[in-house]
């Protein structure tokens, strides 16, 4: 009876402390050149999980992060999972349909529970 209640105790502590590592999370905070005449441009961000990724035709492999103004230069996103991340950006005009640049240069960052991870985007134009 002794073994079998250590064993649970010894398992529930395991099953606790792989939640805790399940819900680490942190925070990344990306950084691009201002535009000289953002009116009516949206900057669309998007990510994927991991370090060596190639973003497929229309980013479909990726998640869309989010969209922002073109006339900010920063955007932080939050609550993004424990690891290695790679980010692209694109200028468009519109934030649902209307055109897009090409992507902007790739920056990979290494996400740390509770951290701020800064990257600079390069390369996006309208």
């Amino acid at each position: 009876m002794i073994k079998k209640l250590l064993l649970i105790g010894m398992l529930s502590t395991l099953l606790v402390g792989f939640k805790a590592i399940a819900q680490a999370a942190g925070t990344a905070t990306l950084s691009w050149d201002p535009y000289p005449n953002p009116s009516g441009l949206f900057i669309k961000v998007y990510g994927v999980a991991g370090s060596n990724t190639v973003f497929t035709a229309g980013n479909a492999n990726a998640t869309t992060i989010t969209s922002t103004q073109a006339s900010n230069t920063s955007l932080t996103v939050t609550n993004l999972p424990v690891g290695y991340w790679t980010f692209v950006a694109t200028a468009a005009t519109a934030i649902t349909g209307g055109v897009e640049s090409t992507n902007s240069n790739v920056a990979v960052g290494l996400i740390r529970p509770g951290a701020v991870t800064t990257l600079r985007i390069t390369g996006t134009t309208p």
